[in-house]
């Protein structure tokens, strides 16, 4: 893959990460329960990591050195999922705006979850494919992490409103 190709991928993946804590760190003046705010910091904070990584390789690229998969794989990838799912069950201060945040944010993740996917299967060296993938496992705990949440959360949403089945 030509250098100019990797710093278009690059860039993209960057605006990708900049949307999503954008999203996020919006979205938390919204929402009033503060189990689904500490979630969405979470992830905003989780994409800001992302993007300081992109805008390294970025970089990197430019100066004409290779990619560094060594930092990447050393950043920890925490899975909250469990945890912040528990925190919406025990929760009680729900509103449909948090469901709708929580599902805009699934869809988010989801869709830089196949943007990297994605470049990864058109990725002609190892190294770029490496890259992706490792980016992409990042995604993936969050789609976890939001839909378990959004999960709990819609069907509280349902049986509050009668509209599960007793």
């Amino acid at each position: 893959m030509t250098k100019e190709r990797m710093i278009e991928i690059l860039r993209n993946a960057y605006q990708v990460e900049v949307e999503g804590e954008l999203f996020y760190r919006n979205v938390v003046a919204t929402i009033q329960s503060e189990e689904a705010r500490d979630m969405l910091i979470y992830l905003a904070e989780q994409e800001a990591l992302h993007k300081t990584y992109i805008s390294d390789q970025i970089k990197r690229v430019n100066d004409g050195q290779s990619i560094d998969l060594s930092r990447l794989k050393s950043l920890s990838v925490e899975d909250r999922e469990k945890f912040f799912a528990d925190s919406i069950k025990k929760a009680k201060d729900f509103t449909q705006n948090e469901a709708s945040a929580l599902h805009t944010g699934l869809l988010l993740e989801r869709s830089t979850l196949s943007f990297y996917r994605d470049a990864s299967e058109k990725a002609e060296v190892a190294e770029e494919k490496e890259l992706y993938r490792l980016l992409a496992d990042w995604e993936q705990v969050h789609v976890r992490t939001l839909d378990s949440a959004y999960n709990e959360l819609k069907e509280r949403i349902w049986s509050d409103n009668r509209f599960a089945p007793f």
